[in-house]
């Protein structure tokens, strides 16, 4: 089903290096407002700088994908030493190509993780990457755009996280 996740996890610190590896996956496409930061926060948290820390000292390559202006990925994207590509355009699959490029990545090693069924899960599933749902850091300062995509999807984001992983 083209709003189904692959797979799920609570917060994106859950996804291990070993889990990965479970996947046969080399890269991550992290989604940045409420995967990894608060929307319009920019500190993360130290358990998030740590993951990301650990997943890169283990030999895994990220990419930030988000759909926000260069000048706002840009500066986060630098403190955090990621790469990225902005105005993803998500769902389309155009910012995500990007990504496989800049990368140098197969599509069956990438998992793209997001917390938006319409844009991060649709986006993987119409690129034909896995994806894993997160749920959301924090939803309270959302866009309303935002908070109506996710009253709209919040029956496909449930079944998701009712699923169990495969793994």
């Amino acid at each position: 089903m083209i709003f189904r996740s692959y797979c799920h996890f609570n917060k994106v610190t859950d996804i291990t290096p070993d889990i990965l590896r479970k996947m046969n996956i080399d890269t991550l496409f992290l989604d940045i407002d409420n995967t990894i930061k608060r929307f319009s926060d920019d500190n993360v948290s130290e358990d998030v700088l740590l993951w990301l820390d650990d997943i890169k000292s283990d030999g895994f390559k990220i990419i930030l994908c988000s759909n926000n202006y260069k000048r706002n990925v840009e500066p986060f994207a630098k403190r955090v030493d990621i790469d990225f590509v902005h105005m993803c355009l998500k769902p389309s699959p155009f910012g995500y190509t990007r990504a496989l490029i800049k990368s140098k990545s197969k599509r069956k090693n990438v998992l793209v993780c997001g917390d938006q069924i319409f844009t991060d899960i649709l986006g993987a599933n119409i690129s034909f990457l896995k994806s894993a749902l997160i749920e959301p850091i924090d939803t309270s300062n959302e866009a309303g755009t935002v908070g109506f995509r996710r009253r709209l999807f919040k029956r496909f984001h449930n079944k998701n996280m009712s699923r169990s992983n495969p793994f």
